[in-house]
């Protein structure tokens, strides 16, 4: 008779009593895409580096290493070559990597993609709030292609967010975006003051209203990539401090303990 089963992965790490497939494994076949490969700590690009060379993974808790066919995809905002320089990047990786290489040119030496840019974040938010996606001038167009976007599509994505929680009647306008006054082309980037969501900041309802619409839109999550904080462009503790100002709080669900 067989003798009982044995768990493997029973102990190898608090709470483990069942396999976890990790990101290789889950994209085995297909492609994995690796964003700010810049940011990876030093120990963790040489496992990596053992991965792509040896096309194998050995699973937490686990004895023999498992094959894997993966295509990587990577991207980074840094300069790799001082990165190398400085010893915060491993130059085997780096060429491993740069197998076939593709450089983006930044938002501001590419002003024409800005409608285009923006219609995919209105409709994107849209969706996400459950309305009609908004339509926006020329004249605000022509305003965002003449800016320098030092943020890149990270700021736009962040602007227009913003803007479709804030639009009425399913127009956006200059006033949802708090658009700085712009002089000149988006080259002239020294004499440009920087674009933010909070340029021209309100004060008393208006605020009170502006971070409530926030709040609600963001499931009142303060913050990370879809909190109300980055939404408003607001450190989320300034965003805790003016709620406690205003007396914002979650409301309480059915059910929950009071």
């Amino acid at each position: 008779m067989p003798g009982p089963e044995v768990n493997r992965y029973k102990g190898a790490f608090t709470g483990a009593t069942t396999r976890q497939l990790g990101r290789f494994e889950l994209a085995d076949g297909g492609t994995l895409f690796l964003d700010e490969i810049g940011d990876l700590p030093v120990e963790s690009q040489q496992v990596l580096l053992h991965i792509l060379e040896e096309s194998t993974v050995t699973r937490l808790g686990g004895q023999q290493p498992v094959n894997v066919n993966v295509r990587v995809i990577a991207a980074t905002n840094r300069d790799m070559r001082q990165a190398i320089e400085e010893g915060r990047f491993r130059e085997d990786l780096f060429y491993r990597l740069s197998v076939f290489t593709l450089e983006l040119p930044s938002l501001r030496q590419r002003q024409e993609d800005v409608p285009a840019l923006v219609l995919h974040f209105a409709e994107r938010y849209a969706r996400h709030l459950q309305r009609p996606t908004p339509t926006m001038d020329d004249s605000v167009l022509a305003h965002l292609q003449r800016y320098s976007w030092p943020g890149n599509v990270r700021e736009l994505e962040h602007l227009i967010q913003r803007a479709v929680l804030l639009s009425q009647d399913g127009v956006i306008r200059a006033e949802d975006l708090s658009l700085p006054r712009v002089e000149g082309r988006a080259q002239d980037t020294d004499a440009r003051e920087p674009l933010s969501p909070l340029a021209h900041p309100v004060e008393g309802a208006a605020e009170e209203q502006q971070l409530l619409a926030a709040l609600r839109a963001a499931n009142w999550i303060i913050y990370g990539e879809r909190g109300a904080a980055r939404s408003l462009g607001m450190n989320p503790e300034r965003l805790r401090s003016r709620m406690r100002h205003y007396g914002l709080r979650r409301p309480r669900t059915p059910g929950q303990d009071k």
